[in-house]
């Protein structure tokens, strides 16, 4: 469809975070920065948000059904007020499920001469290494040698000639060929899959690997298929060899097809806490976006900067960033970056009343904040829910303890959602998205909880805690109260059946403030905080 649009400028897709889409979209003639990689299922209120950011006035979309979202982006595009060009389903579209495929496949294969038993196919998953194949490894070449057939993108497969192979790399393009040949009579036992460089960094044999154990119920009347994984030498060890830099305590970051504005960030502040990261760019203009990145944020560093590894023309400098801000243009690059003053993160919630844009709206303050957070008893990976979340303080501060936390923060009040927002983009939380809309029902649709915190809940806390144990899963939950009415709904919670470990604590605190020549203590109200976990227990 590209190639009919003349301002290509004006054109933001939305994909999958996946390599294979972003560079489906490279090829298309998309700029990086108009590229969104995001993973669904995408709300009404997401929609609507990236349609106000990117000014969007003409969302194209498929007929895409429920679980493709499809009534959530025709509800954003009312809201926001703009056209929606709808590619509908074809008049009769029919499909299978998986058995009845694998049906499908058994009687195409009867017409053929297939042999007496199963044969087993050693499928070896084989990383090339860097550049032309210099640094293949041995097995990698002994895989080669003895296939029987060949698999791989089409620039990696190119050299090997003489050789039946084929340009194809996923498990169910592999697959299927490998059952037509196998009903056409050909006698296979080795099948090389070739990747580049290593096929345990940023890899897709690791995606062929997980779909093959997927599959092979389908193919048993046509092969069996034992998966060998045989590693190559990566751009990182690479670098690290050819700079005699080790790469053992290093941050290793892969910026390869997800260059966009939050990868590079997130990229952006990782490096600015380690002494040295080695960092993989899908090419030039990404080194020069990062490194400018870097130099807005006042980080002093040095970039040694690896391009073409491997190849004829490989190339080693010595940059600093004011210089790598420079690089353009297309090429394979790898960079180690040795950071003069890492800034060391700090490992307990610190942020202070005052870090955070007030208004008018409610603020969870410091000392209930920090109390809540430990109650919380986040742990790497959880999701956690802010219902209430006001001016987002207590999303942000829980964001900031580690970038593998997702953060879903639910507010209805226009004002404190933009209050929510401005805070979030001061403090530069990536993994903090906000939903517009009233709890529970604007849970719809999201991943589960691992945690909970219940800053205002309008009257609505027995209908959130109803939705949080209908997930029939653990759940930490914390609530904060001001007014007797949410205490006494604390009290009455040692009569639910699925709440266990209940906790009631009451704070109270007194700050000093200056009356003439002395100082008195000034009473804060006194904050109620529950906490407790829902949910069968563990």
């Amino acid at each position: 469809m590209c190639e009919k649009i003349d301002d290509l400028s004006r054109i933001y897709v939305r994909v999958l975070p996946s390599v294979n889409a972003i560079e489906a979209c490279l090829e298309a003639g998309i700029k990086q920065d108009h590229i969104i990689g995001m993973q669904g299922p995408f709300t009404k209120d997401m929609n609507l948000a990236l349609i106000k950011q990117y000014g969007i006035s003409c969302l194209v979309t498929k007929e895409s059904g429920i679980t493709g979202g499809f009534e959530e982006k025709i509800a954003a595009c009312r809201e926001a007020d703009i056209k929606a060009l709808v590619i509908k389903r074809p008049a009769e579209e029919k499909g299978v499920d998986v058995e009845t495929a694998a049906g499908l496949i058994r009687e195409f294969a009867k017409g053929f001469s297939l042999p007496a038993s199963v044969p087993q196919i050693d499928f070896e998953l084989t990383g090339l290494g860097m550049g032309d194949g210099n640094y293949l490894i041995p097995e990698g070449e002994k895989a080669i040698k003895h296939a029987d057939v060949i698999f791989g993108a089409e620039r990696l497969i190119a050299p090997f000639d003489g050789r039946e192979k084929y340009a194809a790399y996923r498990a169910e393009e592999v697959f299927k060929k490998t059952a037509e040949l196998v009903a056409g009579g050909k006698k296979i036992k080795n099948v090389a899959v070739l990747f580049s460089g290593d096929t345990g960094f940023c890899s897709g044999a690791s995606a062929f690997s997980a779909a093959a154990g997927r599959l092979e119920h389908i193919y048993r009347d046509c092969f069996k298929p034992v998966i060998k994984i045989i590693p190559g030498i990566s751009s990182v060890s690479c670098l690290s060899a050819k700079c005699a830099i080790p790469y053992s305590d290093a941050q290793i970051i892969s910026l390869h097809g997800r260059c966009d504005g939050s990868a590079l960030k997130e990229t952006a502040k990782r490096i600015a806490a380690s002494e040295k990261s080695f960092v993989i760019f899908s090419g030039g203009d990404d080194v020069g976006r990062l490194a400018s990145l870097l130099m807005s944020m006042g980080i002093k560093a040095e970039m040694i900067l690896g391009s073409n590894l491997g190849y004829p023309d490989e190339a080693i400098r010595k940059l600093n960033l004011s210089l790598a801000s420079e690089i353009s243009g297309k090429g394979l690059y790898t960079a180690v970056i040795c950071n003069e003053t890492p800034q060391r993160r700090r490992l307990i919630p610190y942020l202070e009343d005052e870090d955070f844009e007030r208004g008018k709206v409610p603020m969870t303050k410091a000392l209930i904040r920090h109390e809540v957070i430990r109650e919380l008893k986040l742990k790497e990976g959880d999701v956690l829910y802010d219902v209430g979340a006001g001016s987002g303080s207590v999303s942000i501060e829980a964001a900031g303890l580690s970038a593998s936390l997702k953060v879903y923060g639910f507010e209805k009040k226009p004002e404190a959602c933009e209050l929510f927002r401005r805070n979030v983009q001061k403090h530069q939380c990536l993994n903090i998205t906000l939903t517009e809309g009233e709890a529970p029902e604007s849970f719809e649709g999201l991943e589960p909880p691992d945690a909970v915190f219940i800053g205002g809940s309008t009257g609505r806390f027995k209908d959130i805690l109803k939705a949080v144990i209908r997930l029939k899963k653990p759940v930490r939950v914390v609530m904060s109260a001001v007014s007797l009415e949410a205490v006494s709904e604390m009290a009455a919670l040692k009569c639910e059946s699925m709440v266990h470990d209940l906790k009631i604590r009451q704070i109270g605190c007194s700050n000093a403030a200056e009356l003439g020549n002395y100082h008195i203590m000034k009473a804060e109200n006194n904050v109620f905080i529950a906490s407790f976990t829902v949910g069968e227990a563990e």
